[in-house]
Parts: C-alpha cells; sequence; structure tokens
C-alpha cells in the first residue's frame, strides 16, 4: 500500500482496519467521515475502484456540479478548506454547521436559487430555537448527561457566528462559481445585548466588613478584591514573594499579570491602598495559622496549600448572603466595585478615568469608559461644582437698544442743584463745579460699561475727559486738541 501513487484530494481513504481493509469517503459537512465498505487484507484494488465509483456517481448525479452545488454538498468542502488553512476555531464551527447550518429548509437547494427572503426565514427561525447545554461543573454528572442548565433560546452571540458562517461559504461559492450572489450579505446580525454591571455600594462595603457571621479569612479576601480590582485569577496565583512591603512606599507592590496563554506574562506595578492594603497585611499574619503547608507561597491559598481554582465561587453566594446583600452581585463584579468607588471619591480623592484604567491594568480607556454610568450621581455632582467660562458668570449683553436705554437712565436730567445744595455751595463746604452730577453719572455708566465688555466705553470715558477739560478754560482748546487727535 505504501507504493501506490498519491490518491487524488477529495476521493476518499482506504486504510488497514483489524487485520482487514476499510474504505471511507470524505469527509462531509458534519465532520464525519462514512465508511463505505470493510474488503480483505488482499482486495485493495476493489476498495480503491469503490472510491472512484462513488466519485464518479456523484458526478453524474451533479451533486458537485457547477450551478447545482447544494450547501449539504458544499458544506464539507467548505469546512475542509477552513480546517487546511488553520482555523483555530473550526472545531466549534463544524458543530454550528451541522446543528444549524446544514439543518436549514433549503439545503438540498442549488445555492444559485436561494433567496434573500429564505435566508431571513432561516435566521428567523434561529432565534425560535432551543440551545440544548450538556457542560456541567460535576465530571459525574457529566458522564452521565445529566444537564442543569434550563431549557433556553438560541443566544444572540451563537446567531451572529451562524449568520457569519453562512456568508463565508456563499463568498467562497461566488469565488467557486457556484452561485452569482449572497443573500446574507446584506442580513442584519441580532443584536447582543450589552451586559448589565452592578457593584456593592459604600454601604454595602461597610456591611460586608462588619459582618462578624463571615470568616475572618473570607472577608479578607472579598475586601481585597474589591480594594484591588484585580481579576479572580490573578489573585489567586498572587505569591507572597510579589508584596514589597519594604519599600519606601509601604502602599505598593509589583506584580505578575497573566494576559492569557499565547501572550507572555507582563510584570506590573498595582498600587496598594486603603482596604485593600490592610487585607494583604492582615493576610500575611493570618497565614501560619491557617494554611501551615504552603509549598506555592500564595497569598490567598485554600486551607490544603492548595491553589484556588479559576471561576469557582467558593461560597461567594453564601458570604452575600450573610453579609444581607440581596442583590445578585458576581464575583468579577467585585472589580466593578473598585472601578465605581475610585470615580465616586467614595475612599477619598476622585479618580480620573486615566487613572482608574491604569490601576485595572487596562490598556484601552474605552473599556474604563463603561464605568462611568455607574455614577451618574458623581457626574452630576461634579458638573455642579465646575466653574464655567468667564461668560458664565458675567451680564448678559442686551441689544443696541436697551443698552442705550440703561445709559440715559444713569445719567442726571437736571443738572441744575436743588436747593439744600445751593445752601451747602454757599456755605463752602463742598466746593464742586456745577456739572459735578453729570461727572458722577458718566463715570458710573463708564464702569458698568467696562464691566460688561461694551464697546461704548471709549465713548464714555471721551466724553467725561471732554466735560472734565472745560473746567479748565485756559486749557480747554489745547486738550480738545489732544483728545480729538
Amino acid at each position: 500500500m505504501n507504493d501506490r501513487p498519491r490518491r487524488p484530494y477529495g476521493l476518499g481513504t482506504v486504510e488497514p482496519y483489524r487485520g482487514q481493509l476499510r474504505a471511507r469517503g470524505p469527509r462531509d459537512a458534519t465532520g464525519k467521515r462514512p465508511v463505505l465498505g470493510i474488503f480483505p487484507i488482499d482486495q485493495e484494488g476493489a476498495a480503491e475502484k469503490l472510491l472512484e465509483d462513488v466519485a464518479i456517481l456523484k458526478a453524474e448525479a451533479h451533486l458537485g456540479g457547477k450551478g447545482s452545488m447544494t450547501l449539504t454538498t458544499y458544506g464539507s468542502r467548505f469546512l475542509d478548506a477552513r480546517d487546511s488553512a488553520g482555523v483555530r476555531d473550526i472545531k466549534n464551527e463544524r458543530s454550528r454547521w451541522r446543528h444549524h447550518c446544514a439543518t436549514a429548509h433549503f439545503k438540498d437547494w442549488p445555492m444559485q436559487n436561494v433567496e434573500k427572503t429564505d435566508a431571513k426565514e432561516w435566521l428567523a427561525g434561529l432565534g425560535q430555537k432551543e440551545a440544548v447545554d450538556n457542560r456541567v461543573a460535576d465530571p459525574k454528572l457529566r458522564a452521565e448527561r445529566v444537564y442543569r442548565r434550563k431549557v433556553r433560546k438560541l443566544s444572540a452571540q451563537t446567531r451572529k457566528h451562524c449568520l457569519n458562517l453562512m456568508r463565508m461559504a456563499w463568498d467562497q461559492a461566488i469565488e467557486d462559481g457556484h452561485a452569482t450572489i449572497n443573500p446574507f450579505a446584506t442580513l442584519e446580525a441580532p443584536q447582543i445585548p450589552k451586559p448589565s454591571f452592578d457593584y456593592l455600594h459604600l454601604a454595602d462595603q461597610k456591611q460586608f466588613e462588619r459582618c462578624e457571621a463571615i470568616d475572618e479569612v473570607d472577608r479578607l479576601r472579598v475586601m481585597f478584591a474589591y480594594g484591588s480590582g484585580l481579576r479572580q485569577n490573578d489573585q489567586w496565583v498572587m505569591k507572597i514573594a510579589d508584596l514589597r512591603l519594604d519599600l519606601d512606599a509601604p502602599d505598593m507592590m509589583p506584580l505578575v499579570h497573566k494576559r492569557g496563554p499565547r501572550k507572555p506574562p507582563e510584570r506590573m506595578r498595582i498600587d496598594l491602598f486603603g482596604v485593600a492594603l490592610y487585607a494583604a497585611k492582615r493576610m500575611l499574619k493570618l497565614l501560619p495559622a491557617y494554611c501551615p503547608d504552603n509549598p506555592k507561597g500564595l497569598l490567598w491559598p485554600l486551607p490544603s496549600g492548595a491553589q484556588r481554582q479559576k471561576r469557582k465561587p467558593y461560597g461567594w453566594n453564601e458570604l452575600r448572603a450573610k453579609a444581607g446583600i440581596k442583590r445578585h452581585i458576581t464575583w468579577h463584579e467585585l472589580r466593578d466595585t473598585c472601578a465605581s468607588s475610585l470615580l465616586m471619591g467614595w475612599w477619598g480623592r476622585k479618580w480620573s478615568l486615566s487613572e482608574v484604567a491604569a490601576q485595572l491594568c487596562q490598556s484601552d480607556i474605552e473599556t474604563t469608559v463603561r464605568y462611568a454610568h455607574m455614577a451618574p450621581s458623581a457626574l452630576a455632582q461634579a458638573a455642579r461644582e465646575t466653574i464655567g467660562h468667564q461668560l458664565a458668570s458675567t451680564p448678559r449683553r442686551g441689544t443696541a437698544k436697551s443698552r442705550a436705554k440703561s445709559r440715559r437712565a444713569t445719567q442726571e436730567s437736571n443738572l441744575r442743584p436743588t436747593a439744600p445744595e445751593a445752601d451747602t455751595f454757599q456755605n463752602g463746604c463742598i466746593a464742586l463745579p456745577t456739572n459735578w452730577a453729570r461727572w458722577v453719572a458718566n463715570s458710573r455708566a463708564l464702569l458698568a460699561a467696562q464691566a460688561s465688555g461694551d464697546p461704548t466705553a471709549h465713548r464714555l470715558a471721551t466724553e467725561l475727559a471732554l466735560d472734565i477739560l472745560q473746567a479748565a478754560p485756559a486749557d480747554a482748546e489745547t486738550a480738545e486738541s489732544e483728545v480729538a487727535g
């Protein structure tokens, strides 16, 4: 069998099987390779001929001909091509194709005949389809195929993946000449609802910290979670050697922050302060009695010394119930609690979005912006306390007609002194010129115009200067020429 020529791609394989030869066809859309026949070990030629006969029958039935290619037949070629291209999610794509794409009502139609209305009908049917989830936490229950989740509809994310898979399949079919239009190209993807966030309010935090019904170690690990804003796995893998409490600033620590299996670990410096710093120092004192055997040197190990598992609650719902917090808050939302508390200034000074992003080790500030909607009261208070532009505090300027009217009202209409004023002048108590009232009125109008930014202030100043210079007849003509110049 090793000396035979290489078989054409897509024909199938002949392989040894339990002392015999097994002829298997090419992989279908479900990812399986059907068994076509079993032959004795010395009849390899018959097995090869069977593969060729099956390929001829398919060609004569026009199952793979141009213009008559069906979704059922083309699906296996499309997925095999993506598998050969090295698509990482090919296993999930085959599962989506088998359960949702290959079951479409137009699966046996020529791809050229599928229209947009058919594509819309298929996409609407996915929204009414029930999802099956066989994932359970307990391996024993998983072996017994016991399902814990309730029956639910297909999620919007899964429907979006299926729609994208259909689009790519039709685009490839157009390149191969099996179709001319893509009925899925202009379909709108299902809207994925944005996740709603919740967090511990300041009263909830104090209520949790004062709850004596909760073990102290459990309280400390929760306080450290929302005090530092670390992710759950980063907290569980944190080691005592990562703490640097002997530095000049004892509230600082560098932490090995892992970014995923394909990215190298990055050592980042995380600031510990307030409740997180207290929880870390207190846990260091309790560790010898809580976990005598700590081979990995973890800061938050189990009592046995083992490392805590990622995404495992470790009694978080029970702890939340003991503290009297009735709202459903997940462990990851303790990280949201840290961001919201810093933005709202519950722990002291209000932090900016860039500072919170640095504390949470978020490279994109757009990720931090989503926490801003959690503090509408804090944002409203900040807007009230912010001093606006200088124009916002100055009086509003009216029209030219209103400004002229206000200037006329500030001037004295009768410039002659009253009887008491004349008596005062005659007694020599006050020695002022006869037009002193006009000078006072013009001075007031000048100050008001300058304060409001009125461009007529220059004209009022000129008039006041001319009135004053008229009191000196000897220099009046010279002064008037200087002002005019």
